[in-house]
Order: structure tokens, then sequence, then C-alpha cells
């Protein structure tokens, strides 16, 4: 007998976009079509690699918290694993994490360090 994969998760929810250093949630979502319970993974597109977590009774949500520490375009992805191995395939949300407040704060300060200097 085979073993059938869990449906693929929909689409991961959580923010899509935020600053570096800011910790966020992401869920997901599916269902086993055998009521197996299931193990979620998911990569967060930073090179961090993939965090997994449960098992889960099919249809709980599941829920992970990821702070990325470098700004730019990241692919969250999550997969949803049986527990006798069956993987389904990827689910993708799009994120952007642009230059977080701290830095900006410094801009700001700097800026108002050298203008006045400029202008004499």
């Amino acid at each position: 007998m085979c073993d059938i994969p869990p449906s693929i998760p929909g689409q991961p929810s959580g923010p899509v976009n935020g600053l570096i250093g800011t910790s966020y949630t992401y869920n997901a979502s599916t269902t086993d079509p055998e009521e197996d319970d299931i193990v979620y993974c998911i990569d967060f597109g930073d090179d961090i690699g993939e965090v997994c977590v449960g098992p889960f009774l099919s249809g709980t949500y599941a829920s992970v918290n990821h702070t990325w520490a470098e700004e730019g375009a990241y692919t969250v992805k999550v997969k949803a694993t049986d527990i006798y191995g069956a993987e389904s395939d990827w689910a993708a949300l799009e994120v952007e994490m642009p230059v977080n407040q701290h830095s900006f704060k410094s801009l700001n300060l700097l800026f108002q360090r050298i203008i006045p200097i400029l202008c004499l």
C-alpha cells in the first residue's frame, strides 16, 4: 500500500514586508487524505535551512516565528510531510525586508550633523 502525501499547504500567511531584526509569525495548514499527522517544514529563503515543526493533526495550523538579519526579497516556502514520510509540494509567499528602523535613525542623525557643516 502506498502512502498518499498531504495536500499542498495553502500559501503561508504572515506579513509580506517588514523590518530586519523584527520577529514575524507565519502560519500554514493543510490536510492529509489519510488523516495522518503532519510535520510542516518552512524555508525562509535566507540560507538558514528548513525549520520543521510538528507533528500536528491533519488540518491543524502550525505557526513559526522568524527574524531576517539582512534586507532583501525572500521566498517563504512551506511543505507538509506526513508521519510516514510522504511529502507535499511547496507553497510559497514572497516577502520583502527593507532596511531596519535603527539604520534610518542613524542615517537621520548623521544627516542632521553633516548638513549644518556643509552649509557653513
